[in-house]
C-alpha cells in the first residue's frame, strides 16, 4: 500500500509513503504516528498521520505563494471522510476525469479504489484539511 505525491511539471517526488497491509503495525500497541514536512514548489507543507488496524487519520497544513498542482497516486481501496478546514482544493482523477471540489468548512465522504490524479491548490490562501480513511476490512467486522 503506497501513496506518492510529486510535482506535475517536473516529476519531482515530494513524498512517497508506504503503509503496512491494513495500516497495521505491532509497534506502539498497534498505533503508528508520523509527521511529514516538505518544501513544495512555492510553499511548505506539514502532514501528521496516525494509523492503526484498518484506520488512517491525517491532518495537513499547506502554505503557498503561488498556485500549486500536485500529482497524487494511491494504490489501495478506502472510504475517506474529508474535511476542508481552510482554503479551497480541487482534485481530478486522470482516468475518469471525475473532479472533487472542497471549499473551507466543507466535508464529504468518498469511496476511492486506487487514485491517480492531480490536486489543485489556489495561491496565498493556504489549506488545512483533516481526513479519516477506513479500509473495507474495517466494515467487514459489522
Amino acid at each position: 500500500m503506497k501513496v506518492r505525491l510529486h510535482s506535475s511539471e517536473l516529476e519531482e517526488l515530494f513524498i512517497e509513503n508506504s503503509y503496512p497491509d491494513r495500516f497495521y503495525s505491532s509497534q506502539n500497541g498497534g498505533v503508528t504516528e508520523r509527521i511529514i514536512s516538505a518544501k513544495l514548489l512555492g510553499g511548505t507543507g506539514n502532514y501528521r498521520e496516525i494509523f492503526m488496524e484498518n484506520i488512517h487519520i491525517g491532518y495537513g497544513d499547506i502554505q503557498m505563494s503561488s498556485r500549486l498542482e500536485i500529482d497524487f497516486e494511491s494504490d489501495f481501496e478506502t472510504v475517506e471522510m474529508h474535511f476542508a478546514l481552510k482554503g479551497r482544493t480541487r482534485a481530478e482523477e486522470k482516468k475518469t476525469r471525475k473532479s472533487f471540489h472542497f471549499d473551507r468548512n466543507q466535508h464529504n465522504i468518498i469511496y476511492v479504489c486506487g487514485f491517480k490524479g492531480r490536486s489543485f491548490y489556489p495561491p496565498a490562501e493556504g489549506v488545512k484539511l483533516f481526513e479519516v480513511n477506513l479500509l473495507p476490512s474495517f466494515f467487514k467486522r459489522f
